[in-house]
């Protein structure tokens, strides 16, 4: 039951700071400027400043805010992931489903299936 509880709170926060991030990032848009993925992956500093000029001291503000929210997001989302995994893992071993998690089960099958390209559409991969 604890392990429910922390999947279901890793979800809520990773969806509660999904919103808030999206709203965050309107606001920096319409600060002028192009918004906080392109400041993210700006390549270097001199495009990065410029962005933070166009935004403006609020701007600014909002970005900075934005990047310290989405590394929340990321151990949020990436919790959410590594609990949801280790439920389906949990799951299918109590179901008896042991030859899909084998080495013959379902990773020889996906990585056999190109080479079987007549099969690929029956593939469940």
């Amino acid at each position: 039951m604890r392990s429910r509880r922390a999947l279901a709170l890793a979800g809520l926060t990773s969806v509660a700071l999904l919103v808030v991030l999206s709203v965050l990032d309107r606001r920096l848009q319409q600060t002028g400027g192009p918004g906080i993925v392109p400041f993210e992956v700006a390549g270097d500093l001199t495009r990065a400043q410029g962005i933070l000029a166009d935004s403006g001291s609020a701007g600014r503000d909002t970005a900075r805010l934005s990047l310290w929210l989405d590394f929340a997001f990321l151990v949020a989302y990436g919790g959410f992931l590594t609990l949801a995994a280790t439920a389906a893992r949990d799951m299918a071993l109590r179901r008896g489903w042991r030859a899909s998690l084998s080495r013959e089960g379902w990773s020889w099958r996906c990585r056999s299936a190109p080479q079987h390209s007549m099969r690929w559409r029956t593939s469940s991969c």
